[in-house]
């Protein structure tokens, strides 16, 4: 009898103690599952503001690098401008756009090739326009998707968000071509406006004269 008690006593404290592990067992899986979450959520919102900040760094190194060439026109010792405008960079009147004029080869023919980065406000999109003319053509030709090219976004719509371009030009000296710019560029995950980041690049490009 002394031995059967002594089982029970066993069998109980037995049962009690497995009852307890297995719940402490539950709390700290679901403890580490909600961390892992956590810490996969934060992962995977660091990788979009990442790529936020990849793509926007992209876009402007690929204009300061291209509006190097702005007015180049060799081998003429002038600079090429927009035929509208006497700026070898052109900034509109309310300084979302740029654009810019430089001669180059196209399907093995020299021609003068019309460059234009354009805020839409109204899509939240920044575009690019592209064409190539014979000669300089008008800003305003240049600027609108149609005759000898089209404009296209440079983000993916659906990704990313513009919600400012804006160019501020400095001249440096008194009838110097020469001149200094200020670009800004804020964006954001299309998802998440409170993910928006801004940018700002400072260019003195070159006088071909």
């Amino acid at each position: 009898m002394a031995i059967r008690c002594v089982f029970k006593k066993m069998c109980g404290s037995t049962l009690i103690e497995f009852m307890t592990a297995a719940l402490m067992g539950t709390i700290a899986v679901t403890i580490t599952g909600s961390v892992f979450i956590s810490i996969q959520r934060a992962a995977v919102e660091k990788t979009k503001h990442i790529f936020l900040m990849q793509s926007m760094t992209t876009v402007l190194q690929q204009l300061k690098e291209d509006i190097q060439r702005a007015g180049f026109d060799s081998p003429s010792t002038d600079s090429v401008t927009f035929s509208d405008s006497t700026h070898i960079v052109y900034v509109d009147h309310s300084n979302t756009a740029l654009g810019y004029v430089y001669k180059a080869f196209s399907d093995n023919i020299e021609q003068f090739r019309h460059v234009v980065y354009r805020w839409d406000q109204h899509t939240s999109r920044l575009l690019l326009c592209e064409k190539h003319h014979p000669v300089p053509m008008s800003s305003v030709l240049a600027s609108d998707s149609g005759y000898r090219g089209n404009c296209y976004s440079l983000f993916d719509p659906s990704q990313i968000s513009v919600s400012e371009f804006s160019v501020q030009r400095h001249s440096l000296e008194k009838h110097v071509a020469s001149a200094f710019l200020t670009i800004r560029l804020s964006a954001f995950l299309a998802q998440e406006p409170s993910s928006e980041r801004s940018m700002t690049l400072k260019i003195k490009h070159r006088n071909w004269q």
